[in-house]
């Protein structure tokens, strides 16, 4: 890791945006290929941790969940040392410290993975609003929306964990309202890392300011 940040900070910020992409990608994709094969699965009733009732479905879901978690808060590090500020960086690195929790303590195991996976979905609103905070026009404002989006609907999932659905979504589809905004933020978050073209903005995740 030493090695790793002895790099110039361009090549972290861009490094770091690599691997957020590939790591939401990872997720992504663990949580899709769980769904198609868990016999019986409905995205509307289930939570997206009830994959982990089932095999292959629970290999697949969290080694994903492992793999992606610590991909994201390495993305964390890699960040810090590129310049942008802890109100980023922090919630960065504990979503892939709960991504990871949520792998290691499967939704059988109760308290421990509940706490990870509120982990998971707030710090990943947290880190949306406050990278929307530092970052240019118009990723700006796609990401604060991203991370309003995806605290409004924990709220909302929250009230119908356990209790009876709000609305025609049920308490899955409700749930993946969270965990999607989440991802579909941090593939864009890693295209706009990866930018390495001239940046005259004076952003807080310019590679080049003035």
């Amino acid at each position: 890791m030493m090695g790793l940040l002895d790099k110039d900070p361009c090549w972290s910020r861009r490094t770091a945006g690599a691997l957020i992409m590939v790591a939401a990608f990872i997720v992504l994709m663990g949580i899709i290929t769980g769904e198609a094969m868990y016999p019986g699965y409905h995205t509307g009733d289930n939570d997206i941790s009830d994959l982990a009732l089932e095999e292959p479905s629970a290999t697949i879901f969290n080694s994903t969940m492992i793999v992606g978690g610590i991909m994201f808060s390495l993305t964390a590090i890699l960040l810090r040392h590129a310049g942008l500020p802890r109100s980023v960086t922090v919630p960065a690195f504990l979503m892939g410290l709960g991504g990871a929790g949520v792998g290691l303590f499967p939704v059988y195991t109760g308290s421990p993975h509940y706490v990870a996976a509120l982990m998971t979905f707030s710090m990943g609103a947290v880190t949306a609003l406050m990278a929307g905070r530092t970052a240019d026009a118009p990723f700006k404002y796609i990401s604060l929306a991203l991370g309003t989006i995806g605290l409004i609907s924990l709220v909302v999932f929250a009230m119908m964990w356990g209790g009876e659905p709000i609305g025609p979504l049920g308490e899955g589809g409700m749930e993946r309202w969270v965990a999607y905004a989440n991802m579909v933020w941090a593939i864009g978050f890693g295209g706009y890392l990866m930018n390495s073209g001239p940046d005259r903005s004076r952003s807080k995740m310019s590679c080049n300011r003035p």
